[in-house]
């Protein structure tokens, strides 16, 4: 894993850390500088987040396709409210709107970055573990004339 990756997969913990304590302060009816967009949905998708998450530092393309498409509802669908309603302008929170743009961006990159190492690998038969052994010939046995070849005739 390259340290941009690791720097990525850092940020959306990081940046999840901040949905569960939004939700969390939501459900408790403390004030919090956020406020979730649909508390039901917020909780749901915190814990879609977390196993995508995992599935992420595995680098597993599933995990990243669908932490993608569960934020893309999420917060796109929020900022596609917001252009479409452009006669609420007065009303609108502009720190969510930030952090839905934040939340686009996040897994888009990753699912970028996920998909170019997944396509970088390469399929090989050779394992590193026995082929020092085998490709080598100073390794073989040397056998002379007076080798015991198992060929006893009856």
């Amino acid at each position: 894993m390259s340290m941009f990756s690791l720097l990525i997969s850092l940020f959306a913990v990081i940046f999840w850390v901040l949905r569960v304590a939004t939700a969390f302060t939501a459900s408790m009816g403390m004030e919090f500088v956020l406020e979730p967009l649909n508390l039901k949905v917020e909780i749901v998708l915190t814990f879609v987040t977390f196993i995508c998450i995992i599935f992420i530092f595995k680098r597993s393309l599933i995990g990243a396709l669908v932490y993608l498409i569960s934020n893309l509802g999420y917060y796109g669908m929020y900022l596609y409210d917001i252009l479409i309603k452009t006669e609420e302008m007065a009303k609108l929170d502009y720190l969510n709107i930030l952090v839905s743009i934040i939340g686009i961006l996040i897994p888009l990159i990753i699912f970028i970055d996920v998909g170019m190492s997944q396509s970088s690998k390469k399929t090989s038969s050779k394992t590193k573990k026995t082929d020092w052994f085998y490709q080598n010939e100073q390794f073989d046995r040397k056998f002379d004339e007076r080798a015991d070849r198992n060929q006893y005739k009856f």
